[in-house]
């Protein structure tokens, strides 16, 4: 954010917008549900709702609120750094590095102290696996899914009712 504060822009939001309605026109399209495109789908809603929230809150509060950490100080140093290095962009080929750095954060976590911590960190996970160019595709497929399982056991419908409901 730092590096492209044009990203927080409206003009940013609005391509945003438009990149979502030619998605969702694309899979409107489909005889069936394609999960490629809803994946993207869900992708992009979450970056823009991120960047409407850096514009909100400002960035570093956005990104705490998204972790759900309630402050660096908080946290081990290592967690950390490793935070935030993953709230920053990154393409296809960073998925391996993000991959270590989530089960590095996932090992530094304790489930039961930040539990929404641990599971946006299985939620990204599953995110860098699925996108991971780098081993077999159909077993980073498998373990993302059990990551997004994981996290699922954390984000209940009880417990986290606004995280639960977000496709």
């Amino acid at each position: 954010m730092e590096q492209h504060p044009e990203l927080l822009s409206d003009e940013a939001d609005a391509r945003l917008g438009q990149l979502l309605d030619a998605a969702r026109a694309v899979g409107a399209q489909q005889a069936a549900p394609d999960d490629e495109i809803q994946r993207h789908i869900r992708i992009l809603e979450e970056h823009r709702a991120l960047l409407r929230r850096c514009r909100e809150v400002g960035v570093e509060q956005a990104f705490a609120e998204k972790v759900g950490a309630q402050g660096r100080a908080s946290l081990p140093p290592e967690l950390g750094a490793i935070l935030q290095e993953l709230a920053r962009p990154a393409g296809i080929l960073d998925m391996p590095r993000r991959v270590e750095l989530c089960r590095r954060g996932l090992a530094l976590t304790d489930r039961t102290k930040l539990p929404e911590l641990w599971a946006v960190l299985q939620g990204e996970l599953g995110n860098s696996l699925v996108q991971n160019p780098l081993g077999n595709r159909a077993e980073n497929i498998e373990q993302a899914i059990g990551h997004y399982r994981a996290a699922l056991e954390v984000r209940t419908r009880e417990a986290m009712p606004v995280e639960w409901a977000r496709p």
